[in-house]
């Protein structure tokens, strides 16, 4: 048995807050259609109508959020804040954008190439996702690891520590 046969990629998938758009739904869409063996952790305060088999989990954002993405080898989310904060924990981050407050986020960081770009949400609150870049981030750990390996080291969670060591400095 190979390595990669022993683990089973574990993704995450959250839009900011409640998932107020859709976005959660329409990447579970795109999951069903995939052949690999992963699980995948939905969270969405929204209901699901439509049957997903025993590879998805869906939960209310809440506490589990923490825990749960804590080692996860994939997080698709919203170019928001959050996105930062998963980046800065050292996982592999897709992200969408939402709304105009979020383009800055979405721009820079897949400039930057430390996010992969998956998709736009248009004015008429549809999504536009680039499929082919959520089967590659599932598909391949290169591209994952090359993502990871880009993104180390450039957010951190000291940016307090540095304002209080600035105060003191002065």
């Amino acid at each position: 048995m190979t390595s990669q046969e022993q683990h089973k990629l574990e993704i995450a998938v959250v839009a900011s807050g409640s998932d107020l758009y859709g976005l959660v739904h329409e990447i579970a869409g795109i999951f069903l259609t995939l052949p690999e063996q992963f699980e995948v952790f939905l969270f969405s305060n929204s209901i699901f109508d439509s049957p997903l088999d025993k590879r998805f989990h869906v939960l209310e954002v809440g506490h589990q959020l923490d825990e749960l993405t804590k080692n996860v080898d994939l997080v698709l989310t919203t170019s928001s804040t959050s996105s930062l904060e998963f980046l800065a924990r050292g996982l592999c981050v897709g992200i969408a954008c939402s709304v105009d407050n979020q383009e800055q986020y979405y721009n820079s960081l897949g400039e930057l190439a430390v996010a992969a770009q998956i998709g736009l949400s248009n004015l008429d609150k549809d999504w536009e996702l680039d499929k082919e870049m959520i089967y590659s981030l599932v598909a391949s750990s290169e591209l994952r690891g090359d993502l990871i390996a880009k993104a180390k080291g450039l957010l951190d969670f000291k940016g307090a520590s540095r304002i209080v060591d600035a105060i003191t400095n002065l």
